[in-house]
């Protein structure tokens, strides 16, 4: 594979006249044929990331950057062009080989396929309880550790027993008085009283929702 013969300052990393003019970081980018969608190219950006130990620092619609013993890696998803790229910065430029090409390889899918983690059916996810039900992943997603509820749901809640919709029955069950009120007509539904008090109350909405530290983030 070659190696690029120029790198755009994006998420931090440097241009080569950048890096001559310093001791250290070396770079090294590859780039590959993409015939997955731009949002699939971001989530198994992702995926290949932190299944090689980065730490994602952030990531929009095209690109996701991350962070690793003082090497940087960046990926850059270009759909329309049918082209992703994997940029690795830090000081030893073989190294910087290795962790790029480990990237470009990871699960095998950036020449086609599916990536990692599909994405689950609307009804199975509701993007505005998971982020009101678990501040910390609203937190993570505000500075951009991760695109979006869903991605975070699809990479760790889903494991982490994280509830990914509110569940009716289960606040009904676990709220009687809630359920009373609902019985006599002051609220529409579980939901509605979830809404206007029960957030603010720290009822869990949904199975998953106990058992989660306040701003612990499994990442």
């Amino acid at each position: 594979m070659k190696r690029s013969s120029f790198v755009m300052v994006l998420g931090g990393l440097l241009t080569p006249s950048m890096a001559l003019a310093q001791t250290a970081p070396q770079i090294w980018a590859v780039s590959r044929p993409l015939n997955l969608s731009q949002s699939a190219c971001i989530r198994q950006a992702n995926v290949a990331l932190r299944a090689q130990r980065w730490r994602p620092t952030w990531s929009n619609s095209t690109t996701t950057n991350a962070e690793a013993n003082n090497y940087s890696a960046q990926i850059l998803c270009n759909a329309p062009d049918r082209n992703v790229t994997i940029v690795v910065a830090g000081p030893n430029r073989n190294r910087a080989q290795n962790l790029a090409e480990n990237l470009l390889r990871s699960n095998g899918v950036w020449e086609g396929g599916t990536a990692v983690l599909p994405q689950p059916p609307v009804a199975e996810f509701d993007e505005q309880f998971y982020l009101a039900n678990n501040p910390d992943v609203a937190e993570a997603v505000r500075r951009r550790v991760f695109p979006s509820g869903l991605v975070h749901y699809q990479q760790f809640g889903k494991n982490e027993g994280r509830a990914a919709r509110f569940d009716e029955q289960y606040y009904l069950s676990r709220n009687p008085d809630v359920a009373r009120a609902v019985r006599r007509g002051e609220y529409r539904s579980g939901r509605d009283h979830w809404n206007q008090f029960g957030i603010n109350e720290g009822r869990p909405g949904g199975i998953g929702s106990l058992g989660q530290p306040e701003g612990q983030l499994s990442n």
